[in-house]
């Protein structure tokens, strides 16, 4: 039995002990209540506050709950987008446009200096995560994490090779990149947490994805841009109501879920729970240090 059935079996326990006692008349006409708390409250009131890797527990308890969903907040490698000093010269690159010998210097130094630095701390970041969840695995038998990015449920070979694939794909659009990933092999964690250690069987990644709305966001990016109506739409509304429809759609009542920092689900689990009042979610979110 591993932690958090402990947990939620033991208050179950204390509120089927209590709630089994009565009597007849009660001093001073104060009627007893005794609050009966849903199994997914159980599990978040019983959730750890102090967890390797993460700076920040914040749970939000919706009465009645049937379901809890934790989110680990991340940073992932399409993040270096943020990075001008890469992204606008890679445009020119992009566009063949011509440069000349001092822009092509200042670019490579750019990318060996302001690129790695980013990369070291995402990878960073992501090595909070990898804690998170093996923490989460070898204390409280949690092995499934639902990560953004995937509409299906890979296995340890794919996700080895998404992960030589995206240091492939680095590696070819900076081709003056210096990863160095024999003396540093943390930088495989840029690529995601989830890939190094599924790739090694320490986790199973599950579906956290709709491959439509994938596609969709794709296109609103290229066609408009991240800061278009249309982009946010689909990232922030349509994929995070499509999650939630597939955690309800499988057979755990709590599920981990990885997802970007910029996520917040609490506007859809209050939409979810306003039209779904017999089949509601509470949230807990955590968050790995480095995140801010």
């Amino acid at each position: 039995m591993n932690r958090y059935n402990v947990i939620v079996g033991g208050i179950l326990g204390l509120v089927g002990t209590f709630g089994g006692c009565h009597r007849e008349e009660s001093t001073n006409n104060l009627e007893r209540k005794v609050e009966v708390v849903s199994e997914a409250n159980q599990f978040l009131r019983g959730f750890p506050d102090m967890i390797p890797g993460i700076s920040g527990v914040v749970k939000y308890e919706v009465p009645g709950a049937d379901q809890a969903i934790v989110h680990i907040r991340q940073y992932h490698n399409i993040s270096f987008q943020n990075l001008p000093s890469i992204v606008e010269p890679l445009n020119k690159i992009n566009n063949g446009s011509e440069f000349s010998e001092k822009e092509l210097r200042e670019f490579n130094e750019a990318v060996n200096g302001v690129l790695l630095s980013h990369i070291d701390r995402v990878s960073d970041l992501q090595k909070n995560i990898a804690y998170c969840m093996i923490d989460l695995r070898d204390f409280y038998g949690v092995k499934d994490f639902r990560v953004e990015g995937y509409d299906i449920n890979p296995d340890r070979e794919l996700l080895l090779k998404s992960l030589v694939a995206d240091c492939q794909a680095l590696k070819r659009i900076f081709p003056t990149i210096n990863l160095n990933l024999e003396s540093n092999p943390g930088r495989f964690l840029y690529f995601g947490s989830e890939k190094v250690l599924g790739s090694q069987g320490k986790i199973n990644v599950r579906k956290a994805e709709e491959a439509h709305l994938v596609e969709m966001a794709f296109e609103a990016l290229n066609a408009e841009g991240h800061e278009s109506d249309r982009f946010k739409k689909v990232v922030f509304d349509e994929r995070e109501d499509a999650l939630l429809n597939i955690v309800d759609s499988g057979e755990e009542r709590f599920s981990f879920v990885v997802y970007g920092a910029e996520h917040d689900l609490r506007d859809n689990i209050d939409r979810w729970n306003s039209e779904n009042p017999d089949n509601k979610f509470s949230l807990i979110v955590l968050t790995p240090t480095g995140v801010d």
